[in-house]
């Protein structure tokens, strides 16, 4: 984080679900004594998302970062909520307060965000954060084009495909950065912001890493560059199976399993099964046969 900061990469997200608490507390000693030069992001989780738990949980995070207020405030998923009135009101109270500078969300779907837009105040939200990168494009088909209508900007997690990706062996990216002499992660930055709306955050471990990265705030690809779209294989849940006819539905991840609305699943390790079976997990055997062609067909996430 120091190394980052000092090359001008001064936006640090955290959230009170990570550690159960250690990340901000480990952020707090990073920060000591140079609060100004940091944009502090952290989360709240969906457990603590009322109008009175949002206060409190703020107060333990900014104990745990030892600072008196936050840049950005997100709530963490919407899962479980039915009500966000309760969410925009416990934030508003403290942007009010001066504990926070402004809040959002993440995980957001486009039937969220009109769901929140549609309360009073709503529509404070400054930003979506949602995973993003060259192998998952999928914000690109709505919730992108919709967060740019309303002028707010998206932040990005995952930029680099997330531990254990190929995205960062792809041989394309390893040209374009050799072209420009810099790393592929360098590259896959570059490509995600190019919009100017959206944020990247990358995870970096080493200094070596965030100091690859840093080169994608000044790196300028191409257009020809830009076009380049990542190989998508069934390991990345790109495929699904269905019945021949059935119409191509997106897939769920439930237990490792990618679920259609068919009656067959595909999973990450090429395995299949019967819808439901996942309740049984003995019932998921490697299948002696690939899918006979004409009965089942592979469809396209």
């Amino acid at each position: 984080m120091r190394t980052g900061l000092s090359l001008g990469m001064t936006l640090i997200d955290t959230a009170e679900l990570y550690g159960d608490g250690r990340s901000e507390k480990l952020i707090g000693r990073v920060i000591a004594g140079q609060r100004d030069r940091v944009f502090l992001v952290s989360k709240v989780w969906p457990s603590h998302a009322t109008r009175s738990g949002i206060p409190r949980a703020a107060e333990a995070s900014l104990t745990r970062l030892g600072t008196d207020h936050l840049d950005l405030y997100l709530l963490h998923w919407p899962s479980g909520i039915t009500d966000f009135s309760g969410v925009v009101a416990g934030f508003e109270t403290l942007r009010s307060d001066g504990r926070i500078r402004a809040w959002g969300v993440s995980n957001f779907k486009i039937k969220d965000m009109e769901r929140l837009f549609r309360i009073p105040h709503g529509d404070r939200c400054a930003t979506n954060q949602v995973l993003y990168n060259l192998a998952h494009r999928g914000i690109e088909r709505d919730l992108l084009p919709w967060s740019e209508r309303h002028g707010m900007p998206v932040m990005a997690y995952s930029p680099l495909g997330g531990h254990g990706a190929k995205l960062l062996r792809d041989p394309t990216l390893a040209s374009i950065g050799a072209a420009h002499g810099c790393s592929a992660a360098a590259v896959a930055l570059a490509w995600t912001m190019r919009s100017g709306n959206v944020i990247a955050i990358p995870e970096s471990g080493l200094p070596a890493h965030v100091q690859e990265n840093a080169v994608a705030l000044s790196l300028t690809l191409t257009p020809q560059e830009l076009q380049h779209r990542m190989p998508q294989t069934a390991s990345e849940g790109s495929f699904f199976l269905t019945e021949t006819g059935s119409r191509p539905m997106r897939p769920r991840k439930i237990a490792g399993i990618w679920r259609t609305t068919g009656n067959l699943v595909w999973r990450r390790t090429a395995w299949w099964g019967r819808e439901g079976s996942n309740r049984q997990p003995d019932c998921y055997q490697q299948h002696a046969a690939a899918p006979t062609a004409g009965k089942f067909r592979l469809w396209r996430a």
